[in-house]
């Protein structure tokens, strides 16, 4: 799978208007793309997406799996290290046009 984000783009999040988990998180299902705190850097986020929900744990992967930093190193997370879901992705003029060529 090739990455769905890449360097520059900005995301916007649902109901995120500060970095602490979001109270409503119905949203987050199997596939979505969510940001969430780091188990183990403080202050430091992670967009990764949801590939399994068991109870209040959340398994993350990177969509590039080789280099990525996600549950398979640091297993599952708590449900609430989910600051939201990425609901819109603003790419940089530049790439935005040559993903439209396509």
């Amino acid at each position: 799978m090739w990455p769905a984000l890449k360097r520059g783009d900005q995301i916007e999040v649902a109901g995120a208007t500060t970095m602490e988990p979001t109270a409503d998180l119905s949203q987050v299902v199997v596939g979505s793309i969510v940001v969430a705190r780091h188990p183990f850097v403080d202050g430091q986020l992670i967009v990764k997406r949801v590939t399994a929900i068991c109870g209040d744990r959340v398994a993350l992967r990177g969509d590039n799996w080789i280099e990525s930093q996600d549950s398979a190193a640091f297993g599952s997370l708590g449900i609430d290290q989910i600051i939201g879901v990425v609901v819109a992705v603003e790419r940089p003029p530049a790439r935005a046009a040559s993903r439209a060529a396509r």
